[in-house]
């Protein structure tokens, strides 16, 4: 079995946590999802947590940065915070599929558990989620500001989404939902330092928010940007380039 374990420390060194949790995430927002528990519970112990039986915690909480408990996930799993909201995952029953909500920073329910999820984090206010098997953004309430009608959906990044259409193309959408960079990639990753990596059907090259191939679509794979350079390959070849589009490096 899987016998890692995983404690924190702090920017000096020292223990916060030991090394005994199975689990355990990055800190955000000063709050870090752990498993505090060895093994997940099963479908069969929550049915008979259910019956009085007990076992049905799912073992998940959030520690504060002195690596006390804040509070325990009140479903099966979750995800960290972001915007002040983490999306968690309820266990309806032993006949029905599980649905997803939002927890605030306090651990009270702030969506409550009625989407059919996955739910996922918020990213410009905004957060994708799963309904009647399409993808669509609700808003900090809960409420779909985009309807669900994306095969696929990654998160919004300055001001823009990038989303699958129902012929499997990609295209960006702004925040009310419209399309302001038509479905025709292959595939397509965030927006970064203003500039999107996108495939189409010579490669993989970089778009700008008005549709327009910035870097031309010449490689075999794309990363985002990051601090002004993105690392791209041409076959096996490594290489970083600028926003221009010019090498800085190459791998030898």
């Amino acid at each position: 079995g899987d016998a890692r374990r995983f404690g924190y420390l702090d920017p000096a060194g020292a223990e916060i946590v030991a090394a005994v949790l199975p689990y355990a995430l990055d800190f955000s927002e000063g709050l870090a999802l752990v498993r505090l528990t060895k093994q997940r519970t099963t479908a069969f112990q929550r049915f008979f947590a259910r019956l009085g039986a007990g076992g049905g915690a799912s073992g998940y909480a959030f520690l504060t940065a002195d690596g006390t408990v804040a509070f325990e996930v009140p479903g099966i799993s979750s995800a960290s915070f972001s915007g002040g909201l983490a999306p968690f995952e309820s266990d309806r029953g032993w006949f029905r599929s599980t649905t997803w909500g939002y927890l605030d920073r306090s651990g009270v329910v702030s969506i409550e558990a009625e989407l059919d999820g996955p739910a996922f984090r918020h990213s410009e206010g905004l957060a994708r989620v799963g309904q009647d098997g399409q993808i669509g953004f609700v808003d900090r309430e809960g409420v779909f500001v985009i309807e669900p009608a994306y095969g696929l959906a990654l998160a919004f990044a300055e001001g823009l989404a990038p989303v699958q259409d129902e012929d499997g193309r990609w295209g960006f959408v702004d925040e009310a939902g419209a399309d302001v960079i038509a479905p025709r990639f292959r595939s397509a990753l965030p927006f970064s330092d203003g500039l999107a990596a996108v495939q189409t059907e010579t490669g993989w090259g970089y778009v700008a928010p008005d549709g327009s191939l910035a870097i031309p679509a010449s490689y075999s794979r794309a990363e985002a940007f990051r601090n002004g350079l993105a690392r791209v390959y041409q076959g096996r070849l490594l290489r970083y380039i600028d926003a221009t589009g010019t090498t800085v490096w190459a791998q030898p």
